[in-house]
């Protein structure tokens, strides 16, 4: 919400994580010998996150506040494609991951 790229991390293992064209918050440790049974995939909107509002206290992402969360990532996707920071491809994966994210909310 401050304008600056961030990467997740899972709390409970602390490997970052990463979202699938699903929608799906997915821990790189899963799979993983060191990963506990904590870390499995999970739908965006079913996740709790920390933000700048509520630094260090995870909540559910609220449906109140995803429409302009989906435009601001849907404006920075343009932003990284067309100055080449990141390769069509990506950008693709990264749009239909936006657009399943809509149609959890």
């Amino acid at each position: 919400d401050n304008g600056k790229e961030t990467h997740w991390k899972h709390k409970v293992c602390g490997t970052r994580t990463t979202i699938t064209s699903a929608a799906k918050i997915a821990c790189r440790n899963v799979g993983a010998h060191r990963c506990t049974s904590t870390c499995y995939d999970k739908n965006f909107m079913d996740c709790k996150w920390s933000c700048s509002q509520h630094k260090h206290t995870y909540k559910k992402a609220e449906k109140k506040y995803a429409t302009s969360s989906l435009v601001k990532g849907c404006a920075a996707l343009n932003d990284w494609a067309f100055s080449g920071k990141i390769t069509m491809e990506k950008a693709r994966l990264i749009n239909q991951a936006l657009r399943a994210i809509a149609d959890q909310v």
